[in-house]
């Protein structure tokens, strides 16, 4: 028959035992999670004023799914797990605004910019009375730290 304080020792075991697995655990999620792609939903005017009510930055690829030149612009910029840390890290949400779906809402986001090309990434600042920045053509991962870090 188990004593008290056998008892007492096995279950102390077992609490630590749970409690290392679960550190490790954690550590390894929060390893992977700086790595993980970037959760891109679909630009809307709402999210971009939700967002910077918020106090968040906005980051905005106006993109089209059919041309290349698009696809390597964001991939160029965005696709390393730095730059994903770095996204998440400044707080920033990001927003793809598909050009080739035909959407208004788009269509009147590349007129309020006076923009008639993709690809492109628009930063908006959470700061009242800063403009928006315009990034085009193929932006590399320094430029979009130095806008959205300023």
């Amino acid at each position: 028959m188990a004593t008290p304080t056998k008892k007492f020792r096995f279950g102390l075991r077992a609490v630590l035992l749970l409690t290392a697995v679960l550190a490790l655990g954690l550590a390894v999620y929060k390893y992977r999670a700086d790595r993980l792609p970037l959760q891109w939903q679909a630009y809307s005017e709402e999210r971009v004023r939700e967002s910077l009510a918020q106090g968040k930055t906005v980051l905005i690829s106006l993109c089209a799914n059919w041309d290349y030149s698009t696809i390597a612009h964001e991939w160029l910029a965005l696709r390393t797990p730095e730059m994903y840390k770095f996204v998440r890290d400044y707080n920033v949400v990001p927003l793809r605004a598909d050009y080739a779906k035909h959407d208004a809402r788009v269509k009147r986001l590349m007129d309020s910019l006076d923009n008639r090309s993709v690809p492109a990434f628009i930063i908006y600042s959470p700061i009242p009375g800063e403009a928006q920045v315009v990034l085009k053509d193929y932006v590399q991962s320094e430029q979009l730290r130095q806008v959205i870090a300023h």
